[in-house]
């Protein structure tokens, strides 16, 4: 019965799509720079690595969204989604930076995404002169769990030093490899 009175599903994602592409012209006629306008039907996530493909975008940038409890700040869904789909590098914009970036840091894990994330810091670096701070955080606490059977303070100590010293020399290694 509301057939009559309602539009179909196709006439209202017409009208989202005209809106939206009103919307997005009338920024990019507001701000400097070359934009390609288009808008389309579907998940936010997956429009958006669609797009990224077709047309072979590099890079994917954005916003962070929403606020938890203390007003910390998080990844909105769409974000969080958009960093498991995307073909593409993505990233997380908080606030425009006034100048090329003069330190990145870039937290190392040991996984096979070490490479990647060094790889970034040294385009920035040769692109802007960035200097690269690489760091790895040790959890001594969680080591010390699984190491339950090393009880002495002293040696706790001790092994919090080679910890450390293990740690640097791992970073050094990695920075070596990726020049």
């Amino acid at each position: 019965f509301l057939r009559r009175v309602l539009p179909s599903g196709e006439e209202v994602a017409a009208l989202a799509i005209a809106e939206a592409d009103r919307r997005l012209h009338e920024f990019a006629g507001s701000v400097e720079g070359q934009f390609v306008c288009e808008s389309r039907t579907g998940t936010a996530p997956q429009v958006i690595a669609d797009i990224a493909k077709g047309r072979e975008a590099d890079l994917i940038v954005v916003g962070e969204h929403g606020s938890g409890r203390r007003g910390r700040s998080l990844l909105g869904t769409t974000a969080e989604r958009v960093l498991a789909c995307a073909p593409v590098p993505v990233l997380i914009a908080r606030e425009m930076p006034h100048a090329a970036p003069a330190a990145v840091l870039t937290p190392l894990d040991g996984s096979p995404t070490d490479g990647r994330v060094l790889g970034w810091g040294r385009l920035l670096h040769e692109r802007y002169g960035t200097r690269v701070v690489a760091c790895h955080a040790v959890d001594v606490m969680e080591v010390y769990r699984r190491v339950r059977t090393i009880s002495a303070a002293a040696r706790m100590r001790e092994m919090e030093s080679q910890f450390r010293t293990n740690a640097e020399s791992w970073i050094r290694e990695r920075l070596q490899e990726a020049r």
